[in-house]
């Protein structure tokens, strides 16, 4: 509820819900704290007063209310942990404590079980996996943020009520230590427990999978399918080991799954390494089962290592605050530690889940061989990595994939990886051997190129990695962020193409609308031209031909998202445009001439670029301040909700001159997002009219020109705000009547604008 409050003030990026799950994993870890200290130096009476004081105490700060401030463009983890403790600490705080606190006030009783209470936290753990399912499910759908807000508070309640019903056995019959009868060791916990270095363990099988699920978290939600809400099956899947691992009588053949993470783990890395993302379903089920084997092995491991009933708030603690430290690793200290290099701990995790196998005791002595061999096998990666890229190489590779119809690209990939993979997996009989063998590979594929072209430059922040990366025939650049192309530009300019191209839908006269442009300045050339959803013969070319030519002309013109900067291409010598972008590090890369220059070479009489939240940035803006607005921020993999509200669409209406229009950009894989906006508009107080122009039908031509298919619409209070554009030859027609339901702030269903199979 309070990432769902939060979350698109920062963009839906998936950085976001890690860093979410990073305050939830440090309040965890004081509830740990707390409950091992009051039962340490109070005892079970005195604490159970204590604690009953405590959860009344919290009622006094319920409702739950997150309040929406504007993050600011440095520090915005910070700002997110603070607004989070400031809104929901004490609640979660009063929360957090129940499991380590109920299973040892039940220790302190002479009920059957006290002396190996661990099988509560199965309870525990399989509640949070209820809700976490419900939530998107059940609960988003059917009720707005204040009736969850006063549902939870009605809940807590509930549940104070019943500790302190707990609390109060304790105070009556409760004892401070376990019954003589239960002190030793319960079954399934290890002898090692009782070793000095056994928290450092603990600490340790906890911090590998915390890292793990941000990590997966991150590389399935952008890399592969940025598809809404599909980080609650990291989660599930975390939650899900957690209880197989603890519940009663469950004894996990911990070889046997050493040995089977290994396949999947081959599996990852040269999923990693290659960059595949299709097909989605395999390398999806590859993430997701690589990191449930890694944490059912750790959590097994930690399950088996679990001490007697008096150690189990230590034992609480110490996994509580390897959970924290692995979660803030990926969340807040790889962002700044590997800013120029990307998703580096996630491999990183990787290795170190296959060097927590469990090594037979003959082997348990690293040698010179464990070393030395994954040493040659990645200088041998690298030996055909690097002969890999040379001409002869490609020229065998060509001919191979005459002869076998198997991709070129694949067949390299094969030599690449899959052939050091297979011989790395000869190690597998050796964890120490073989999980360095897996590091060994991975630092030898950073001398690949990758599929998305051969980087030149990435740029690490809270948002996420964006890479710019020349595609392989070296004649574009591009701004690539997961898997999503978020601008290009070409560059080598091809003057002959301007007076070549076509215009659409049926212009008359061979300089017209963007062609005069040209003629003016001479800057649209090929390299100057915007490329992918901004191209000039595609829906947002054909509105700015026609809003600048035989129209009122725009003047004052603001862009929510910048990418590279290619609508300011589109600009005239008497218009004065705003940008508003969420990412610095965006705008930093998109003035950055040695990759774009469409801001510099903008013909604009002033540009400018507001970092910041674009709703927050707006309403600081003159009522009345643009002739034309434009929303492009939701193509991306999680989209920014707030931007798509009746309450945003209310202040889109008051920033709007008279006879304004907006134009929005509303092309996504998974997401029907047309239907949203049309049921939002026509709700207003000022409804809005609209129109929808779905440029599918493209020629080969238009792919090899760098066109690539794009949804917009067009909305203005009257139809004769659309002036040309609302001839249905422009290519935007009206928008029937949506049964789509009305999003606002406090409630906007998600799952809902899904896309039909069909569509």
């Amino acid at each position: 509820m309070s990432g769902r409050t939060l979350l698109p003030l920062l963009g839906g990026s998936p950085a976001v819900w890690n860093t979410c799950l990073v305050f939830f994993q440090g309040v965890l870890l004081l509830g740990y704290l707390y409950s091992h200290l009051t039962t340490r130096y109070l005892g079970l009476r005195r604490q159970a007063v204590i604690h009953i004081l405590l959860l009344a105490a919290v009622l006094f700060t319920l409702p739950i209310a997150v309040r929406r401030t504007d993050p600011p463009a440095a520090g915005p983890a910070l700002w997110l942990l603070g607004t989070l403790f400031a809104s929901v600490g004490m609640p979660f705080f009063a929360v957090s404590t129940t499991s380590p606190l109920l299973q040892r006030w039940f220790a302190g009783t002479r009920a059957r079980g006290a002396g190996d209470p661990y099988f509560l936290s199965v309870a525990s753990n399989f509640g949070c996996l209820v809700a976490l399912l419900a939530y998107p499910v059940l609960i988003e759908p059917a009720l707005t943020l204040s009736q969850q807000a006063d549902w939870w508070r009605w809940g807590y309640v509930g549940y104070a009520g019943l500790v302190a019903a707990c609390a109060g056995v304790v105070v009556l019959v409760g004892r401070d230590a376990p019954a003589e009868r239960e002190a030793s060791p319960s079954a399934g916990a290890s002898q090692l427990t009782e070793s000095p270095a056994a928290p450092w363990r603990w600490l340790l099988l906890a911090f590998v999978p915390a890292s793990l699920l941000t990590g997966v978290t991150q590389a399935v939600t952008t890399d592969i399918a940025p598809i809404p809400l599909l980080w609650v099956i990291p989660l599930s899947l975390y939650l899900l080991t957690f209880i197989i691992a603890f519940a009663p009588g469950v004894r996990l053949p911990f070889r046997v799954l050493g040995k089977g993470l290994t396949v999947p783990a081959v599996a990852l890395t040269f999923a990693l390494l290659t960059g595949a993302t299709e097909p989605v379903w395999l390398v999806l089920l590859i993430h997701l089962v690589t990191f449930f084997a890694a944490a059912l092995l750790c959590h097994g491991r930690l399950a088996a290592e679990r001490p007697p009933a008096d150690r189990l708030t230590s034992f609480y603690l110490w996994m509580s605050v390897g959970g924290v430290l692995g979660g803030a690793f990926n969340a807040l200290v790889a962002p700044a530690l590997f800013h120029r290099l990307g998703f580096v701990e996630y491999p990183l995790m990787l290795v170190a889940a296959c060097l927590l196998r469990p090594t037979p005791r003959d082997q348990a002595r690293v040698r010179a061989w464990d070393i030395a061999g994954p040493v040659l096998l990645g200088l041998g990666t690298a030996a055909v990595i690097s002969f890999a890229r040379t001409d002869r190489a490609t020229a065998w590779f060509g001919r191979l994939a005459e002869l076998t119809s198997v991709p070129a690209d694949m067949l390299r990939s094969g030599a690449c990886f899959g052939l050091p993979l297979i011989a790395g997996y000869f190690f597998v009989d050796r964890p120490v051997r073989f999980a360095l063998g897996l590091g060994a590979i991975f630092l030898a594929g950073a001398l690949d190129p990758g599929a998305q072209g051969r980087p030149l430059h990435i740029e690490r922040n809270f948002l996420g990695v964006i890479k710019i990366t020349a595609s392989p025939d070296g004649q574009l650049t591009r701004m690539v962020h997961g898997n999503t192309i978020h601008g290009q530009q070409r560059n080598a300019p091809r003057p002959q193409v301007v007076a070549s191209f076509a215009l659409p839908f049926g212009a008359a006269g061979p300089l017209n609308g963007l062609s005069m442009l040209a003629a003016a300045d001479g800057r649209w050339d090929d390299r100057h031209r915007p490329l992918t959803y901004y191209h000039p013969t595609g829906p947002a070319g054909v509105t700015f031909r026609y809003l600048v030519d035989g129209w009122h002309g725009p003047r004052r013109i603001g862009a929510v998202g910048l990418g590279t900067g290619a609508l300011a291409s589109y600009a005239r010598p008497n218009q004065d445009w705003t940008f508003y972008e969420l990412d610095p590090a965006v705008e930093k890369l998109a003035r950055d001439d040695r990759f774009f220059t469409f801001l510099r070479d903008s013909p604009a009489r002033s540009l400018h670029v507001v970092i910041g939240d674009a709703r927050l940035r707006l309403a600081d803006e003159p009522d009345g301040a643009f002739d034309l607005l434009v929303l492009d921020a939701f193509s991306s993999d999680a989209i920014p909700i707030h931007l798509l509200t009746a309450e945003a669409f209310e202040l889109y209406e008051r920033k709007l001159a008279p006879g304004g229009v907006i134009l929005m950009h509303l092309s996504n894989r998974y997401l029907d997002l047309p239907p949203v906006v049309a049921k939002v508009a026509r709700t207003m107080s000022q409804p809005l009219v609209m129109r929808q122009n779905d440029d599918f039908g493209l020629s080969d031509r238009d792919r090899e020109d760098g066109k690539t298919p794009s949804v917009w619409v067009i909305l203005a209070r009257l139809e004769e705000d659309f002036g040309p554009l609302a001839k249905p030859v422009r290519g935007f027609v009206p928008v029937g009547p949506s049964n789509a339901p009305r999003w606002t702030d406090d409630r906007a269903d998600l799952l809902g604008a899904f896309r039909k199979s069909d569509e």
